[in-house]
């Protein structure tokens, strides 16, 4: 064999160590970020579009303005826009309260209020939250009127109290009035919503990032692939080359 033959197999050998290194390289990468890349689409999950989620535990309370309005006073035991007008929307919490303010008016301030007006009141209140949120609104504040009705006989005793002297009763602590209260509750329910879509603004963006994260790796993986199965062919074509190298030094023999 000639020396120009055998630096060319030293080089060869070198090529072929240099294939193989780079297949298995090229493979690993592939496996990698393959699997990074399912890993990051699997747990990249959309976020749901309900703009507020409002339970008993966070929904705003009668008892907390009560205390914010009075703080020294110790509370008694007894104690996206609507495009529906307001008197054509039908919901039970509505109604249930209609009739829970109704009543604490009747009661308290002792006259009757137009129910017609009280809902418009109440809708055109809700209209000015997100379409999707005023349902839960709705849920909210009967929940809390029916806080209120709860304390009339308390706040009619307030009431009663400053008649005599000339108080007004809203002079009074410890006295409700039902609009600041009202007013209250829809700027705290306000508040969950703002902080609701807020963090699903945040989760929303780290998705969207997940997926930029995921197709990347993805792209990287496919390339480490496309990479290992090319360095393969150019193996084969080494190795059909030495073995055919080897069938013409036979012949030569």
């Amino acid at each position: 064999m000639s020396f120009l033959n055998k630096v060319e197999n030293v080089y060869l050998t070198i090529l072929r160590l240099v294939v193989i290194t780079g297949a298995t390289l090229a493979l690993i990468a592939a496996i990698i970020f393959g699997s990074s890349a399912a890993g990051k689409l699997l747990r990249a999950e959309p976020q749901n579009t309900n703009p507020v989620i409002v339970t008993p535990e966070n929904s705003p309370k009668l008892d907390v303005f009560t205390a914010l309005k009075n703080p020294a006073v110790q509370n008694p035991k007894e104690e996206g826009k609507s495009r529906k007008l307001e008197s054509e929307i039908k919901n039970p919490d509505i109604d249930a309260v209609v009739k829970n303010i109704s009543q604490y008016i009747r009661d308290v301030y002792q006259f009757v209020p137009e129910a017609g007006k009280l809902r418009d009141f109440v809708t055109k209140k809700a209209s000015e939250l997100p379409e999707q949120t005023q349902n839960a609104y709705f849920k909210s504040l009967n929940e809390f009127s029916a806080e209120l009705v709860k304390k009339i006989a308390p706040q009619k005793a307030i009431v009663a109290a400053a008649q005599p002297v000339g108080q007004k009763p809203a002079d009074v602590p410890g006295f409700i009035d039902v609009d600041e209260a009202i007013d209250w509750h829809f700027a705290q329910f306000s508040k969950i919503v703002d902080k609701r879509n807020a963090d699903m603004e945040q989760k929303q963006k780290e998705y969207v990032l997940a997926k930029a994260a995921g197709a990347q790796s993805l792209d990287i993986a496919a390339g480490s692939f496309a990479t290992f199965l090319l360095i393969i062919f150019l193996f084969i074509i080494i190795k059909i080359e030495r073995n055919l190298r080897g069938i013409s030094v036979v012949k030569e023999n």
